[in-house]
């Protein structure tokens, strides 16, 4: 395979991480307070608004999120994921780090900051990152995480491990794995 190629596809895969981030947060059955269902709406909004190309917008919603609720997790997980997102990677860094200090054993806070740890080629630590984010509690993204080991294992050039996550992630989505697959394959 060329250059252009491993570069075409090392730049495919890397999308699809950061893809996944917005589809890895969890919902809790409990009662919200008004200040943290405003700041959830807050964060999803920003997100939305970086999808659709308004880094602006989505700043401004994610910096109000923080307002609202300071000592929760999620502003700091989409502010995280903004920074990566906008190439702010030293700042990524740090945000999803207070993310992870106010609620470590937070599924999805593992999950996205594994995906940042691979995105950085810490290939080593996001596996641990990842592992700690199956066996989490209440965390049922399995399909997500299996995807995102396969993706940050292809990265690794560790083809064992891309096809053990593409087996498990079979077990969750098989639409998943077989799409993966064939993105693999291009």
């Amino acid at each position: 395979m060329n250059k252009t190629m491993i570069k075409l596809k090392f730049f495919i895969l890397l999308s699809s991480l950061f893809t996944l981030f917005a589809c890895s947060h969890s919902v809790s059955n409990k009662p919200l307070s008004a200040n943290a269902a405003a700041a959830k709406t807050r964060v999803e909004l920003g997100l939305a608004y970086l999808s659709q190309g308004n880094p602006a917008l989505a700043k401004a919603n994610l910096d109000k999120a923080l307002q609202h609720t300071p000592n929760d997790y999620l502003p700091y997980l989409g502010l995280a994921y903004f920074y990566q997102h906008t190439q702010q990677l030293k700042l990524a860094g740090e945000y999803y780090q207070k993310a992870l200090s106010l609620s470590p054993e937070n599924g999805d806070v593992l999950n996205n900051y594994a995906t940042y740890l691979c995105s950085q080629r810490q290939f080593d630590t996001a596996f641990n990152f990842f592992e700690q984010a199956l066996n989490s509690k209440a965390y049922y993204h399995f399909a997500d995480t299996y995807e995102n080991i396969a993706i940050c294992a292809v990265l690794a050039g560790d083809q064992n491990k891309t096809e053990q996550s593409l087996t498990q992630l079979e077990k969750y989505s098989v639409d998943k794995a077989k799409n993966l697959r064939q993105r693999l394959h291009k």
